[in-house]
């Protein structure tokens, strides 16, 4: 096997399947962990995180060792080889090491690994040392270079980090290997893990502060060290807080060093001079989170006995109470410190203890102030505000929340409910963990809080409503029966109508009725609380007013819809606050419960909304926050109003149709207004961003059959909101933001928005017209976005700037937004998504025909920059392969622009060596090799030479070398190892070597392919799928077949191409073998077809749906191809959305899926069998006369399928055809083959070409009729082909007659019958008489011609008299006999380029039949002299004058076909035919005397067909002469006709021998005179004239050769 350096010549080493290379990064690793299900790549991230499991137990990865440096130029670490170590290499790496701290081997991988993806521009002494290089310029690039480097190290630091903290993380998930999870609970349970991790985190915090990364290298250098030890330190410190979690390992002195780390950054407060404030606030809420966990709350305080916590420990509880005493400045540690000193404090009662009391001088009331002070200084900083607030810098991952929530709930008894509390509860519980959720409503604390909130409600509404908000299900029981209704009184007022109660004293009883009005009431509607209702007076701070908690049951939801009416009469500011927190809880519960209940809550709280309802409400509360500006609760709207759409969608839809929301003709939009006065002043875009997720709810209610709301106003609005989207998106991208990651969340949403639009309008029935599809509604909206960013003629396009200025930016950066913050998030959803995009604008313009958008040409100018992301960037590489695959197919009018060229060669190199690195390393993703394969096929496919040289060969078009790098070798060694992966992904393998087959450039790259070639040779030699039975087994046959496919295409292509005889003739071997000629008769036949299925399916979704079409859910070419499964031919998710609805659609998705894979698995059949066949084709070609007899039997089967499967439907024509074209084919190639077909194995063929011919399914003669459909040639080719290769060919006439007469009967008889009255009724339906143009009479003529071989080769055949008998009786039975003379007879009215060329074929059809006795007798007494003497035609040549270079046409049809049928019937007949013969030639007497007198004449032109003619006239004069013709013209001719015998001259110029003598004489003269001869020869073909013009030796062999017919001429006179 060559080596994998020998098949690509670049630096990597050849290693065992699967094993670690050089090639694997940590980088990747991390994305497989997150992302892979691919079985074989996990095996192999299995391999790599036990190889460097000793690097993953350090928090300081990288970190010098002291190691010694590598002066060899390879070496091995960690198992793996890293080879070609150059002196600059190690330079490089020395300057590194130097500048960072860390070890200078793992920086030489670091660089060896880079050089292999991005070869640096120099790297070797020969550059630094090249003295016509200034130095400047050379220290500048070598920085340049040294940076770029120390890029590639620092990030390889932090994703070494990453992929600890996900091995951590996965450490107990099933779904994850045994292996991660092993070194998952290695890592977790290693002891002084924590500690180093505190320690690593301590030294980047005094780097940091100390500004260490301020280095004198260069500035871009020290931007890039402080960057990457910001994200560094992030990284290490989202690493501690998974070792801490729960660990019991965490011993008292790591929770001591935290803390005092803690103290010395002042909670990493003091970093803030290095840190932008986003960044500073993460990692604080970061150290908030560790160090809640440090304290531990859900330790078990009256556990003495455990040694390990600090708790226990008197040293250690004062270390971190002085710690914590001395750096007051972060509240949320300050008040969960205060838990633990509580707990500690009621244990101290419980268990007074010296040690510990020492700690507060031995005075409780010590401990009392300690938590006094700690718990006024955290609520002095407002420590639930800051909660919340960690909770929004850490939303990116809910762990934190969930540590977060549980401080809350450990919080609960200390806590006292307040309004900021409760909302704080409700912001951070919403996103905690099911079992945090659990532990919070089951916390005795907490139900304190309800029950508090609950016993104050509806007088205090906020707190209930916030915590009830927590859980969507549990707010919706609370409110639906609600047990009490507090109120608030004047003392004087209450005391007249209460008593305390006689049960229970500390109640009291109402002694008469009071009406109490819903908050904010302004009408008289009341809520009536009888006498005898009970209730408990609640303290209050006002001693004048009493407020009394009443038991009285009632419907919370009615309430609150009551008091969102009051309100929304008058929308003041103080009551923002109570509105929002109702637009909450009204949108968590229509977002979370079924249904059923979402309306029976709006049923609720519309009770009490006098003529209106609750939407009516919500809008009016809308209305007035858009005239008030009140961005807080048009936010809270509009997220509301997004989650009942589905519920009240008419009526949203007919507000915004009239709202100022989107404005009115002439009036700006509040859109407009909001973002531009409000949102922009203060940085702040959350109503923006509320305004396009709620577009997106509005997109999915278009999908819809119910349109409850014109789709014609729906679309309006939509392109109202479009266009907003579309200026918004112009501009985005340059606006200042408060919160980092808000721009890019609303780029993201954008992009998501137009991509919908686009996709559900685009991705089916590219047949149809926008404004005619389902999702019509959408028409206007992708019309407009089409126009916006597919412009073609404008070079500043503002549309495309956010995305163009993207790719340029993180093409630039050193280093890239981490994935870890909510920036992070954000940003790498900017990214994928808008590459996403991109992909799609460019499909779409190729796929509408548009012109070349600037949006596609500014990708090109960019192309060296998506490259520069792909080599530098795992976790984007797959976003950019996909556009650049996107970018390559594209449709260009003319020639497209190189891509080769726009990439320069330094560009070009990169990507070719990226690519390498990462078709070679087999540690990515199924879905990125998948991608990578694409982009290969796609370059080869599409229009993009220089890159495919590149590609092929790894040189350019000018056959320099930038990488010599073949991806081509590549993908051939990658065929070998094609078995480890499944049919799925190894598909777009094949394909894409497939492709690169059809390549002249790949013709000659064929060296050492025997491995790969016998590997595609094994796969193909596979046993067949069985008939698949449920779907599963259907996707897998379908990916089966189409392997099979694939590789039989290869097979092909490469026999075709390759000048490697030896893989070539392995090749051969295969497809000669009878196992696999076996297969391919099997192959051949199409199965598992299920009619009915399809037949029904249109019909009853109609009947179902009748406004839709299934059809028109086909997808469009927009999908990508090779993909087998349940969506792969309609779009199942629009189908979902528009039908999902409808409970019909459940069954009837099952039949649509069962057809679409039904017809998949079909198509996956028919493509393997063309496939097979252009692999017999190109076996055929390859093997010339050496084709096996063998092959007989193929044709044979090929024919015989289609006899009993015909065509059960239109997508089995084609295959149906090509069987009978391959069968003509591998007919022909026997034919010529040398070695023996014996008649048998030649009457087998004609026996299936005749049963399908002769098979109502085939229906020749209606397709003889049909211009359209020639499908029936192929046969006749096959029956002239076989009819020829006969041997004995009267035994087997004699034995299968019947197939014989058969295929004479439909074939001649009847198919020259229809043929000939088909032309005759077009001619005579027509005014024309020249039809060369006419498509029907052309076709026709071709038909006729191959007719007419089919009869030749029936003549040719010793026919037995009975046999002859059976032809004359079809013939006359068929009329076609009388058809052909009819034509002959009007062929005069059919001309073709003004030449009779139908009376020259039907006299070629009399030739062959008069050669048959018994049918020429039947011609004859049909009247045929009487037909050749009296047709228009024959009148013409009766005149004579007809000259080969005057007529060649006319001339042929005497000499050639008129002479020889009269001589072949004198030869049949002999002196019976005297009467008519001589009477044929008194008729063409003058042609006759014309062509013997002419050659008397010095203006003689001699040619050819003249000498023809003469020698036709003298052979016909002797045999008369042999018939004793002049006896008979004496005896009767002349008689008959009232002439004497001496007038009848049937010859003139021959009768005497004084003519004959002076002809000779004439022939003689020429002879003896050659130049005179010479000169009068005249070319009359085409290829004759070409012979004159070239002149030379091929004129004077031409010439010789007249000369010897002359000679014969002339001797034949003299006989």
């Amino acid at each position: 096997m060559p080596s994998l350096a020998s098949l690509t010549g670049g630096a990597v080493v050849e290693q065992k399947s699967q094993d670690p290379s050089q090639l694997w990064t940590f980088e990747n690793a991390v994305l497989l962990i997150e992302e892979c299900q691919d079985p074989v790549i996990l095996e192999a991230l299995d391999n790599f995180v036990q190889q460097n499991k000793p690097v993953l137990l350090s928090p300081s990865p990288l970190a010098f060792d002291g190691a010694v440096t590598v002066d060899a130029k390879q070496f091995t670490l960690r198992g793996v080889t890293y080879p070609k170590i150059t002196n600059a290499t190690r330079e490089d790496a020395a300057k590194i090491a130097t500048l960072l701290h860390l070890s200078e081997t793992e920086i030489i991988r670091i660089i060896l690994q880079t050089n292999i993806r991005i070869p640096a521009k120099k790297n070797d002494e020969k550059v630094k040392t090249n003295l016509s290089v200034p130095k400047e310029r050379e220290k500048a690039r070598q920085k340049e270079l040294i940076t770029f480097y120390a890029s590639r190290v620092l990030r390889e630091r932090r994703a070494i980090i990453s992929l600890t903290t996900a091995v951590l993380k996965n450490k107990n998930n099933p779904r994850c290997s045994e292996v991660i999870r092993t070194v998952g609970k290695q890592i977790y349970v290693t002891k002084d893990l924590i500690s180093r991790t505190i320690d690593q985190l301590e030294k980047h915090a005094q780097l940091l502060s100390s500004k260490a990364w301020a280095t004198d290298y260069s500035a871009e250098f020290n931007e890039l060290y402080k960057s990457e030890l910001l994200m560094t330190t992030q990284s290490v410190l989202m690493l501690l807080v998974d070792l801490v979690a729960g660990n019991p390992c965490v011993q008292k002195a790591d929770a001591c060093r935290w803390f005092k780390l803690m103290e010395k950054t002042n909670f990493a407060a003091d970093l803030a001079k290095a840190i932008e404030v986003g960044q500073l606030e993460t990692i604080e809420s970061l150290c908030s989170v560790a160090s809640i966990l440090f304290l531990d709350l859900d330790f078990d305080f009256y556990n003495t006995t455990d040694v390990v916590n600090y708790m226990n420990d008197p040293e250690s509880f004062a270390s971190i109470n002085r710690a914590l005493s001395n750096t007051a400045s972060n509240p949320i540690v300050m008040f969960a410190w205060t838990i633990v000193l509580f707990r500690k404090a009621i244990t101290m009662d419980d268990a007074f203890d010296d040690t510990f009391m020492a700690i507060f001088d031995n005075d409780l009331s010590e401990l009392d102030r300690t938590i006094k002070a700690f718990t006024v200084r955290s609520y002095d900083l407002n420590v639930f505000a800051a909660l919340k607030k960690c909770h929004d810098n850490l939303q990116f991952d809910p762990y934190y929340s969930s540590v977060l929530g549980s401080m809350l709930i450990h919080s609960s008894p200390f806590a006292p409910l307040t309004p900021e509390l409760a909302s704080t509860v409700e912001t951070v519980m919403k996103d905690a963990s099911d079992v945090i959720l659990e532990r919070f409503f089951n916390h005795e604390g907490v139900q304190r809080w309800f029950i508090l909130a609950r016993a104050k409600f509806p007088s205090s509404i906020a707190p209930f409503v916030r915590l009830a908000n927590v859980n969507s299900f549990f707010a919706y029981e609370e409110f639906k029966q609600v047990r009490s209704y507090t109120a608030l009184f004047t003392k004087e007022y209450l005391e007249t109508v209460y008593e305390f109660d006689d049960t229970d004293e500390d109640l009291i009883k109402l002694t008469s009725n009071i009406d109490i009005p819903p908050m904010y009431e302004r009408s008289n509607l009341t809520l009536l609380l009888e006498a005898g209702t009970k209730g408990k007076i609640l303290p209050t701070e006002d001693e004048d007013e009493v407020l009394v908690a009443f038991l009285y049951k009632y419907n919370g939801w009615s309430l609150l819809g009551r008091i969102l009416q009051n309100i929304s009469k008058q929308l003041d500011k103080d009551k923002l606050d109570l509105v929002v927190d109702m637009f909450h809880l009204l949108h968590n519960v229509a977002r979370d419960l079924p249904a059923e209940q979402v309306e029976e809550i709006l049923s609720f709280m519309s009770l009490y909304t006098d003529d209106s309802d609750i939407v009516e409400v919500v809008l009016r509360l809308f209305e007035q926050a858009l005239h008030g500006r009140q961005v807080v609760i048009l936010e809270a709207g509009m997220n509301l109003l997004s989650v009942l759409v589905p519920y009240r969608s008419s009526r949203i839809w007919s507000y915004l149709s009239k709202s100022p929301l989107l404005g009115q003709v002439g009036t700006e939009s509040f859109l407009e207004i909001i973002l531009g006065s409000i949102e922009m002043a203060n940085s702040n875009f959350e109503f923006t961003v509320s305004v396009f997720k709620f577009v997106n709810f509005l997109i999915s209610d278009c999908l819809s059959l119910e349109e409850t709301f014109p789709s014609k106003h729906k679309s309006e609005i939509l392109v109202r909101f479009v266009a907003h989207g579309i200026r918004v998106f112009e501009s985005f991208i340059h606006w200042s933001v408060s919160k980092r990651h808000e721009k890019l969340q609303l780029g993201t949403l954008l992009v998501g928005i137009f991509s919908k639009i686009l996709i559900s309008v685009y991705s089916i029935d590219e047949s149809k017209d926008a404004s005619s599809k389902p999702t019509k509604v959408f028409a206007e909206s992708a019309s407009l976005l089409v126009r916006a960013f597919l412009i073609a003629d404008l070079r500043d396009v503002r549309s495309n700037a956010p995305i163009i200025s993207t790719i340029e930016a993180i093409s630039a950066s050193s280093t890239a937004f981490h994935t870890t913050d909510n920036a992070g998030f954000w940003h790498d959803q900017w990214i994928h998504q808008s590459l996403a995009f991109s992909s799609l604008l460019v499909s779409i313009r190729s796929m509408l025909n548009l012109h070349p958008s600037s949006f596609e040409k500014s990708l090109f100018v960019k192309l060296s920059n998506l490259v520069d992301v792909y080599s530098r960037y795992s976790h984007w590489r797959l976003s950019v392969v996909r556009l650049m695959t996107a970018i390559v197919s594209a449709k260009w009018p003319n020639e497209p622009p190189s891509m080769l060229s726009h990439l320069g060669s330094n560009h070009a190199s990169i990507l070719l060596h990226s690519l390498s690195s990462d078709l070679n390393s087999g540690f990515d993703d199924s879905s990125m090799g998948i991608s990578l394969y694409d982009f290969f096929a796609a370059v080869m496919e599409g229009n993009q030479e220089g890159l495919s040289i590149l590609f092929i060969r790894g040189e350019d078009t000018k056959g320099s070398s930038p990488g010599s790098v073949s991806l081509l070798g590549i993908l051939k060694k990658n065929v070998v190892n094609i078995h480890r992966h499944s049919d799925s992904i190894s598909l777009h393998l094949v394909d894409a070597l497939a492709l690169a087959f059809n390549s002249w450039t790949t013709a000659r790259e064929s060296d050492n392919d025997q491995e790969f070639i016998s590997e595609l040779i094994r796969r193909l030699q596979d046993e067949p799928a069985k008939e698949p039975k449920t779907f599963d087994e259907y996707v897998e046959s379908c990916y089966k077949f189409k392997m099979f496919s694939k590789i039989s295409e290869i097979l092909a292509l490469y026999l075709y191409s390759t000048p490697d005889t030896e893989c070539s003739q392995l090749i051969l071997d295969l497809i000669k073998s009878d196992a696999f000629i076996k297969k391919m008769k099997h192959f051949f036949k199409i199965r598992g077809y299920n009619s009915a299925l399809h037949a029904n399916l249109q019909y009853k979704f109609e009947k179902r749906w009748s406004s839709l079409s299934l059809k028109d859910f086909t997808r469009s070419f927009l999908v990508q191809r090779k993909r087998f499964g349940a969506d792969a031919i309609y779009d199942l998710d629009l189908l979902n959305e528009f039908l999902g609805g409808d409970a019909r659609w459940a069954d009837f998705q099952n039949e649509v899926i069962l057809a679409s894979v039904n017809l998949q698995y079909i198509v996956a059949q028919i493509n393997n069998s063309k496939s097979l066949g252009a692999l017999i084709t190109a076996y055929c070609q390859k093997t010339g006369a050496g084709v096996e007899s063998s092959f007989a039997s193929i044709a044979v089967e090929l024919l015989r399928i289609n006899s009993v499967e015909g065509t059960p439907a239109s997508i089995f024509n084609e295959i149906y055809q090509e069987r009978i074209e391959l069968a003509f084919y591998i007919v022909y190639s026997i034919s010529k083959t040398s070695t023996s077909v014996s008649d048998n194995q030649v009457f087998s063929i004609i026996r299936a070409a005749s049963e399908l011919l002769v098979s109502h399914d085939f229906g020749f003669i209606e397709k003889l009729d049909n211009k359209e459909n020639t499908s029936y040639r192929p046969i006749l080719r096959i029956l002239l082909s076989t009819l020829g290769m006969i041997k004995a060919d009267a035994k087997l006439i004699a034995e299968h007659s019947e197939t014989f007469s058969n295929i004479f009967g439909l074939v001649i008889a009847k198919g020259f019958s229809c043929l000939l009255s088909s032309i005759q009724n077009e001619v005579f339906s027509s005014y024309e008489k020249e039809f060369s143009k006419s498509a029907a009479i052309t076709s026709k003529m071709e038909d006729v011609l191959m007719i007419l071989s089919v009869l030749k080769a029936f003549v040719n055949l010793h026919l037995t008299d009975e046999f002859k008998t059976t032809m004359t009786s079809l013939l006359l039975d068929s009329g076609t006999l009388r058809s052909i003379l009819n034509l002959y007879s009007s062929s005069h009215l059919i001309n073709i380029n003004g030449e009779p060329v139908f009376a020259e074929m039907m006299l070629m059809v009399i030739y062959q039949l008069v050669s048959v006795d018994v049918v020429a007798e039947q011609l004859i007494s049909n009247g045929l002299f009487s037909v050749l003497t009296e047709s228009p035609i024959s009148l013409v040549l009766q005149k004579g004058g007809v000259r080969p270079s005057q007529s060649p046409r006319y001339h042929h049809i005497w000499s050639n076909e008129l002479l020889s049928i009269v001589l072949t019937l004198l030869s049949k007949f002999g002196v019976r035919l005297l009467p008519e013969v001589c009477m044929f030639l008194t008729h063409f007497e003058k042609q006759i005397h014309g062509a013997l007198s002419g050659w008397k004449q010095n203006s003689v032109v001699i040619s050819a067909p003249y000498i023809q003619e003469t020698t036709q006239l003298v052979l016909l004069y002797q045999v008369l002469e042999a018939l004793n013709v002049q006896e008979y013209i004496l005896v009767g001719y002349a008689k008959n006709l009232g002439y004497g015998a001496s007038d009848v001259v049937l010859f003139p110029g021959l009768e005497t021998e004084d003519d004959r003598a002076s002809l000779s004489d004439r022939l003689k003269y020429l002879l003896s005179h050659p130049k005179f001869l010479s000169s009068r020869v005249a070319p009359c073909t085409l290829e004759e004239q070409r012979i004159f013009d070239n002149g030379g030796k091929a004129l004077e062999r031409f010439i010789a050769d007249i000369v010897g017919e002359i000679r014969d001429l002339k001797e034949s006179i003299a006989q």
